[in-house]
């Protein structure tokens, strides 16, 4: 009984609880104002890149969308830490990618 009650209060490598089933993907084909809108639609990070049999191939980040939206903007001044500052400063109505 004390085996099966350790046993029982043991840390699990089951990850099944931590993974999100229904998670937003995009195709590998999406278009940057796409990736800008879905974004500002929804609270992820980043969302996992999918081939046409629906495999990962990659992933695209926040922080990927700014830089290439930076570099689209040809501010080559412009730091990854400062693109996250403008970022975090910005609201939907002051953003220029509307």
């Amino acid at each position: 009984l004390l085996m099966a009650a350790n046993y029982d209060s043991s840390p699990t490598t089951n990850i099944l609880p931590f993974v999100d089933t229904d998670a937003m993907t995009v195709s590998e084909d999406v278009d940057m104002l796409t990736l800008m809108q879905l974004f500002l639609e929804y609270p992820s990070r980043r969302f996992p890149i999918l081939n046409a049999q629906g495999e990962l191939v990659g992933q695209v980040s926040r922080r990927d969308v700014l830089r290439h939206a930076a570099n689209a903007l040809r501010m080559p001044t412009m730091t990854d830490s400062a693109i996250l500052y403008i970022s975090g400063l910005m609201s939907r109505e002051q953003s220029p990618f509307r």
